[in-house]
């Protein structure tokens, strides 16, 4: 649900990899599917998945639920 995901992004942020780990079991499957349906090598589909993900991580520190949405 939105509700779980926004939780889990801010717990995230925060530094709690297990919420992290959850938030990546949740958007992985849906993101490895839209990202196919544009690129059809499954090694360049890994890569941009992988790459989407590192930036999440990245970018977590930054998440600011008041001005953003999940």
């Amino acid at each position: 649900s939105a509700e779980a995901l926004a939780v889990w992004v801010s717990a995230a942020a925060s530094g709690d990899s297990r919420a992290f780990s959850r938030l990546f079991r949740a958007l992985h499957p849906e993101l490895t599917r839209f990202v196919r349906r544009r690129l059809r090598v499954q090694a360049d589909v890994e890569d941009v998945v992988a790459q989407s993900f590192h930036k999440i991580l990245e970018r977590l520190a930054d998440y600011d639920a008041a001005r953003c949405s999940v």
